[in-house]
C-alpha cells in the first residue's frame, strides 16, 4: 500500500490533488478541503507531547494555531508506511515581513497572546519527554565555548562577548530568576521554541497564526522573547526596549520574567549561530561583528529592563 493510499485509509479522505511545499504536502481533497500533511521523525512520547499541546493551547482560548484533524479512530497523529505524521489544516497566508514595522509588532502582540495561554499545561498518559528548562545553563556554556573556539571575532569583542556569558551565567543563579524558572516549572510554561517569521502566517484577514511546533516544550516563556527579540533587533537594546513595550501592554511582565530574560538577553547565541553557519558552509566572509562600544551601548539598555515591572 503507497503512502497516499495509506492516508487515505487512515483519514477516510479521498485525495485530489498533493503538492510539496517546504517540508509538508499541501493537501486538496475531494470536497475541496485544503490541508496540510507534515512528517515528523520524533518517537511516540514526543508526537504525543506535540499534539496534545496544540490542543491545549486550542482549548485554553489562543485560536490562532492551526486544527488537527484525528484520524478515523480518533488518534492525533498516523503511522504510515513506518513514517510519523501530523494533519491540520491549511492556513491561507503569506510569511508576516518584519522590515514592516506593524507587521513585527503584531508578531509581538501575537507572541504576549500566546504566552497568556501556554501555561497549565499537564502532558498526560506518564509522557515525561521535553522538559527543557534544565538545560537553560548548557546553552550558555555552549555559545561561551563556541566563542573561545573561533579566532573570526576581533579579540576586543570576543572578551566582552564572553564576559556577557559570564554574566548571563551570575544571573542564571539569582534568587529572582531561580525563582521565575521555578514558577514557569510548577506551571505548567509552555515555549514555542521557534517563534519567528518562517514559523508565522499572516491569513488573508490580517490574523497571524503560529504554526510548526515542532520545538514546543516545557520551557521558560522568556526563551520565546528572547529568541524573537535577537534575531529581529541584532544589537539595538533600544529596539529591544521598544518592543518589550509592546509585549508588556498584552502581557504585563513580572520581576521574574524581566530577569529572566535579561539574562538570556545577555548570552549572545545569535553569535554563536553565525560562527555555527559560517563553518558549515566553509564561508571565508563573515558580516561585520559588533563593535565594543555598540556592545556596551546594548549592556546599558538590557539593565534598563529590570525597570519594566
Amino acid at each position: 500500500m503507497g503512502l497516499w493510499r495509506g492516508f487515505e485509509n487512515v483519514y477516510s479522505l479521498r485525495l485530489s490533488e498533493v503538492q510539496p511545499v517546504r517540508d509538508v504536502f499541501r493537501i486538496t481533497t475531494q470536497n475541496g478541503s485544503v490541508l496540510c500533511l507534515k512528517p515528523f521523525d520524533y518517537n511516540q512520547q514526543e508526537m504525543q507531547f506535540i499534539a496534545m499541546a496544540m490542543e491545549y493551547l486550542k482549548k485554553s482560548g489562543f485560536p490562532y494555531i492551526p486544527k488537527i484533524l484525528r484520524t478515523k479512530e480518533g488518534f492525533l497523529w498516523a503511522r504510515i508506511k513506518q513514517r510519523k505524521y501530523m494533519l491540520t489544516d491549511w492556513i491561507r497566508g503569506r510569511s508576516p515581513n518584519f522590515s514592516n514595522l506593524d507587521e513585527y509588532g503584531q508578531a509581538v502582540q501575537t507572541l504576549a497572546r500566546f504566552h497568556k495561554h501556554s501555561e497549565g499545561f499537564v502532558c498526560s498518559d506518564g509522557i515525561t519527554c521535553r522538559r527543557k528548562v534544565e538545560k537553560l545553563e548548557n546553552g550558555i556554556r555552549q555559545t561561551r565555548h563556541v566563542l573561545q573556539q573561533t579566532g573570526s571575532i576581533p579579540s576586543d569583542t570576543r572578551a566582552l562577548l564572553l564576559d556577557f556569558c559570564d554574566l548571563a551565567q551570575s544571573r542564571l543563579q539569582e534568587p529572582t530568576v531561580q525563582d521565575g524558572i521555578r514558577h514557569e516549572t510548577a506551571h505548567g510554561a509552555l515555549a514555542h521554541g521557534d517563534f519567528n517569521y518562517p514559523n508565522l502566517v499572516r491569513n488573508t484577514r490580517g490574523h497571524l497564526y503560529v504554526i510548526d511546533f515542532d520545538a514546543v516544550a516545557y520551557q521558560v516563556r522568556m526563551v520565546d522573547l528572547a529568541h524573537l527579540l535577537q534575531r529581529n533587533c541584532g544589537w539595538s537594546g533600544e529596539k529591544v526596549l521598544r518592543w518589550l513595550d509592546v509585549y508588556n501592554r498584552v502581557r504585563p511582565l513580572s520581576g521574574e520574567d524581566c530577569a529572566l530574560l535579561t539574562m538570556l538577553l545577555y548570552t549572545p547565541h545569535t553569535v554563536a549561530r553565525q560562527i555555527r553557519l559560517h563553518r558549515h558552509r566553509h564561508l571565508s566572509v563573515v558580516r561585520q561583528w559588533p563593535s565594543v562600544q555598540t556592545l556596551r551601548l546594548y549592556s546599558r539598555h538590557l539593565d534598563q529592563i529590570m525597570s519594566i515591572p
